[in-house]
């Protein structure tokens, strides 16, 4: 399992304790910034980082809800692209199988 580091900023620290949605924030940003650390451990490089170890790029993300104990937390999940050493489409298939490539 690896270690992550993780960093909550200043304004979300007073809601943790004042706050009754305070600590399903936290969980939210905490789990957001652990599927990032993941996604960048994935690929090989950061948002917008070109290096010769690059495994593929970002797509976006895709929210979704978790439902926990501390609420529902909203997840920004990222979504992986394919490399382009792993596109394997060319000119001489059918225009049904190019398309699938893709998806």
């Amino acid at each position: 399992m690896a270690d992550y580091d993780v960093s909550v900023g200043r304004d979300l620290l007073p809601g943790i304790l004042n706050g009754p949605e305070g600590l399903a924030k936290l969980v939210e940003t905490v789990l957001n910034q652990i599927l990032e650390a993941q996604m960048t451990e994935h690929l090989g490089a950061g948002p917008h980082e070109r290096t010769a170890e690059r495994q593929g790029y970002r797509n976006g993300v895709r929210p979704r809800t978790l439902y926990t104990r501390v609420g529902p937390v909203t997840l920004q999940v990222p979504r992986p692209g394919m490399a382009a050493s792993r596109r394997s489409c060319s000119s001489g298939t059918s225009a049904v199988s190019r398309r699938s490539c893709w998806r």
